[in-house]
């Protein structure tokens, strides 16, 4: 029986549904092979709710999802301005390879640790076609990064101030 793409990603989102019932606490990483299938075909609201499901998971494939879920949802919010800065403490190599300051490797690293470079080259070959087809989102993902830059520069310069304060009058 042949399917058509969409009867396609309909049973697999069905399968890995079942599969996450079956195995809630998901220690084989269905769901996120699931956020990947609602990411593509924008069903925002079922990603909204696994999403939920699982809002303690600190990974960058999770926190970038969901700042790109609430981008998609209410724009450029100050709710998902929050979730952008918040997925960017959690992999810093994500922007990094998303906006090209620095290229992919060549090669894809074997093994992925949480906030490694090898997480942020991994998030980014799996959903950086999501943030591009996404209308505005790589843009607003660019500005609040360039943002978050700024600040990061404004209070090094401050600290640095503040101890050359300290020197000069002798603390």
């Amino acid at each position: 029986m042949r399917y058509g793409r969409y009867e396609a990603q309909f049973h697999a989102i069905a399968h890995f549904r079942e599969l996450l019932r079956l195995n809630p606490n998901d220690n084989q990483g269905n769901r996120h092979l699931l956020a990947q299938l609602l990411l593509q075909e924008e069903r925002n609201d079922e990603l909204c709710e696994l999403l939920d499901a699982y809002k303690d998971e600190a990974s960058a494939e999770w926190t970038f999802t969901r700042a790109l879920w609430k981008f998609r949802s209410e724009g450029a919010s100050q709710s998902s301005r929050h979730s952008l800065q918040e997925a960017f403490a959690s992999n810093v190599f994500v922007p990094l390879f998303m906006l090209e300051i620095n290229p992919l490797p060549l090669e894809v690293p074997e093994y992925i640790s949480r906030g490694e470079e090898s997480e942020g080259v991994h998030y980014v070959l799996r959903y950086g076609a999501y943030w591009l087809e996404t209308p505005g989102a790589i843009e607003w993902f660019a500005e609040v990064f360039t943002e978050a830059l700024d600040e990061v520069e404004k209070k090094g310069k401050r600290e640095e101030n503040e101890r050359k304060l300290r020197l000069i009058m002798g603390h």
